[in-house]
């Protein structure tokens, strides 16, 4: 598989496991009343502490964006200055019912800003976007409250898979 096709194949395995648990989405309509959430991430699909948006669209599909802004991370360039801003943006499924799920996710994550990284290998300033994925579990209860996260969010750069992880803390409405 080419470096190309693989976030391709990502989605569209995302695509079969949402259209999978589609099903499932029609039972817990009904009481699934908290589409909302709001929360704050360590690690995770933007690599530092973002605070993020995330909104259902059934109980069993849903869409999230952040933002996290760095200012001179590790020195960066030597530049006081230097700063960039990361956008995860991802979609998820999740499996099961009730609180506890399973979220399964892929996305993009986008930088901005004066990026010098030997973790991504990546030394200039500009935009740079990366699929991202999620694999993890997910607390929410259906009608609201607290929301717990925690997951494996590994980061594809050009043809190398980089290992990550996230947990998330917010409140579902």
């Amino acid at each position: 598989m080419t470096t190309a096709t693989r976030p391709a194949a990502a989605l569209a395995a995302l695509a079969l496991t949402t259209l999978s648990a589609s099903g499932a989405a029609a039972q817990d309509r009904s009481y699934f009343t908290a589409r909302n959430a709001v929360y704050v991430e360590a690690g995770g699909n933007a690599g530092f502490i973002s605070v993020n948006l995330d909104r259902l669209i059934t109980p069993n599909i849903g869409i999230r964006a952040g933002i996290a802004t760095i200012s001179n991370p590790f020195s960066w360039n030597g530049d006081e200055d230097a700063s960039v801003t990361v956008v995860p943006i991802t979609a998820n499924a999740l499996l099961g019912s009730g609180s506890s799920r399973v979220e399964l996710g892929a996305g993009v994550t986008i930088l901005s800003g004066e990026i010098d990284s030997d973790l991504f290998d990546i030394h200039e300033e500009g935009t740079r976007i990366f699929p991202t994925a999620t694999l993890g579990f997910r607390y929410q209860r259906p009608t609201g409250g607290p929301l717990f996260r925690i997951g494996l969010t590994p980061f594809f750069v050009d043809t190398e898979v980089i290992g990550w992880a996230g947990v998330s803390f917010g409140y579902s409405f």
